[in-house]
């Protein structure tokens, strides 16, 4: 066996995430992050095995098997750069690199420590570890991509998770969430839900109602909603027996039940009422698409004002990321036709139109750019810039996003999202057996609370 050969490095990292805009010729601010020094030891033998020495890194994924750690919390490329869609940018192949350089993946099931499958882990806790030995395997079988031993078991420096939401702007007169829930089926044993049991239905629909209840809204714009009534009036159900009275009603729009998804709206009948009909992208009742792009109007009972909100679930990244890409392109195409059409006939009564749902692309994906190229502007871009609702492959982004016309523009106060969900362990999730019986886990994207001052 060839000499160990030990080296040394002893380096500071700062992180300025300080992105130029491309495109808009925006500067993106986020503070500057200054990471604590690392003492990093390499050790390399005949074997191929090197041991690294960390001092402080963060957890940044989680997966069943396995923990992803980093120096620093990372983020989608696609959310400061042009990415696969249109032009590969300079700027994302670098994001991209940096990223893929900072990730190590450590296999749970097969540590001697065994983080147990219940722990209480989150993302954005401090890890100090011991000694990490990195061979070639994957977690899944243990054996050749990237196999983490541990020296001794790792020190967590524990956040806990917030159970309250944020709080909603002083000034705002009308609450709006935007939530994905997460294949919510009423009907089991289907293609989306062959897998939950009447009893983590049961828990799944108790954790939703108590989320959403919490939250305090006046309208929730819902994806991933089981399609027909049944599902929605069960969930709403839920919620007006947390709160002891009639308090929140349901949109019917008379779909007939399926094994698909829809979008939905469950609102506070003493705050709002809908007026009109609702509107569909695609009036083609065989596409999955006319029951996920819906627009209906609201009118505010005290004030008076009204508006339209625009609900959309767009196709899911699956394929490669130009296949991909078309897909959602298709979508995306129908839901501005449709806006486009709706104003040019004259068929909306108030001008105010607010986009909310899970679009599946981040801010400089090609569905996202011709939204706001119609338009249409992105919201969290100018509210939260830095924030994210999803976090995939390691990397923190919004897949749910707020967009509004110009009239509607003026009268959002605040945009944030209540990180009860992607921050936290799939064991917390309703179908495990150490699932939390709050509200933590009860989906995989965070629900996102918005405040408006209609009339502004």
């Amino acid at each position: 066996m060839k000499k160990k050969q030990e080296i040394c490095i002893y380096h500071f990292i700062f992180v300025i995430l300080q992105q130029n805009r491309l495109q808009q010729n925006k500067l993106q601010q986020i503070k500057l992050q200054r990471i604590k020094l690392q003492q990093i030891k390499l050790q390399q033998n005949g074997s191929g095995m090197k041991t690294i020495l960390l001092a402080v890194m963060y957890v940044v994924g989680m997966y069943y098997d396995s923990l992803v750690i980093a120096p620093k919390m990372l983020y989608a490329p696609e959310e400061y750069a042009v990415g696969l869609d249109k032009g590969d940018s300079t700027e994302y192949w670098r994001l991209k690199r940096e990223n893929d350089s900072l990730r190590i993946q450590l296999c749970t099931k097969y540590q001697p420590w065994k983080i147990k499958t219940g722990a209480t882990v989150r993302i954005a806790d401090s890890m100090t570890a011991g000694a990490v030995g990195l061979s070639q395997g994957d977690c899944k079988t243990a054996k050749a991509v990237r196999k983490i031993v541990m020296g001794k078991t790792p020190k967590f420096g524990k956040t806990k998770f917030d159970r309250r939401p944020p709080k909603w702007d002083k000034r705002a007169n009308l609450r709006v969430c935007e939530a994905n829930i997460q294949n919510y089926f009423y009907h089991l044993g289907g293609y989306a839900s062959k897998r939950t049991t009447p009893e983590q239905f049961e828990l799944q629909t108790k954790k939703i109602a108590m989320a959403l209840t919490k939250i305090d809204a006046d309208i929730y714009s819902v994806c991933e909603l089981e399609r027909g009534g049944a599902a929605i009036r069960t969930l709403v159900d839920a919620m007006n027996k947390r709160v002891g009275k009639e308090r929140y009603a349901f949109i019917d729009n008379g779909f007939s039940d399926a094994d698909m998804l829809m979008v939905g709206w469950i609102y506070r009948v003493d705050k709002v009422r809908p007026y009109g009909e609702t509107y569909h992208a695609y009036g083609d009742t065989t596409s999955h698409y006319h029951y996920r792009l819906l627009l209906h109007g609201f009118e505010h009972i005290e004030c008076g004002e009204k508006l339209n909100i625009s609900l959309n679930h767009t196709r899911s990244k699956h394929g490669s990321p130009v296949e991909s890409n078309a897909r959602r392109m298709l979508n995306t195409d129908s839901l501005l036709m449709m806006l486009d059409t709706l104003q040019s006939k004259g068929h909306l009564s108030d001008p105010d139109i607010l986009m909310v749902g899970d679009y599946n692309s981040h801010a400089y994906e090609q569905p996202i750019r011709a939204i706001v190229d119609a338009g249409y502007a992105d919201q969290l871009q100018r509210l939260d810039p830095n924030g994210y609702s999803y976090v995939f492959n390691a990397e923190r982004g919004y897949l749910d996003r707020v967009f509004a016309n110009p009239s509607m523009e003026a009268q959002i106060l605040k945009i944030e999202a209540w990180h009860i969900n992607t921050d936290a362990y799939y064991s917390k999730g309703y179908r495990s057996k150490y699932a939390d019986k709050g509200v933590i886990r009860y989906a995989d994207h965070d629900p996102v609370l918005i405040s408006l001052w209609l009339g502004r």
